[in-house]
């Protein structure tokens, strides 16, 4: 990758995390997390239903009957992660094919995986309440970063050897 698409990659991902950063504070993006926020408590819990869990939303909060819940806050939705792996993408030196490919699949594949994450952190909730603070802050923060760097990655190594680039 020569010096000029490098600078192009991190000046990409810069303005994308001072974006995020600014869409971060309050009131400048509210609407649309709320909303955002409101349907990633629908799905999820659809999903907990779909999987026999019982699971009501209000909101932006999903309950169980025996009253544990989780707040779906902006860090749950998983946009910032996902827009960050669609800027690493479009930053990306790549055929206009390929990166809508991963324009569609990365994003989508990380909204998924954090899909998981909200299921099994209720799951823990529930069941298992003493191992949700560990697995909420240690081991599905890394695992999200795990899964972001790692879509990136494999769709980095999917475009070179398309390519020839390896």
């Amino acid at each position: 990758m020569s010096w000029q698409a490098r600078v192009r990659f991190v000046g990409a991902i810069g303005l994308t995390g001072v974006l995020l950063w600014l869409g971060s504070r309050d009131g400048v993006l509210d609407v649309l997390f709320v909303t955002l926020r409101t349907a990633t408590a629908e799905v999820t819990t659809h999903l907990l239903r779909s999987v026999g869990m019982d699971a009501m939303r209000q909101a932006t909060a999903v309950f169980h009957p025996t009253g544990f819940g989780i707040e779906i806050t902006r860090g749950c939705t998983g946009f910032v992660g996902a827009a960050l792996l669609a800027s690493a993408v479009a930053a990306y030196p790549a055929e206009r094919a390929m990166r809508l490919t991963g324009l569609v699949l990365c994003p989508l594949a990380f909204v998924s995986i954090n899909f998981a994450r909200l299921a099994h952190l209720y799951y823990l909730g529930v069941h298992e309440q003493p191992l949700f603070h560990a697995a909420h802050t240690v081991f599905w923060q890394l695992g999200m970063l795990v899964a972001g760097v790692s879509g990136w990655l494999l769709w980095k190594w999917w475009v070179d050897k398309k390519t020839g680039d390896r």
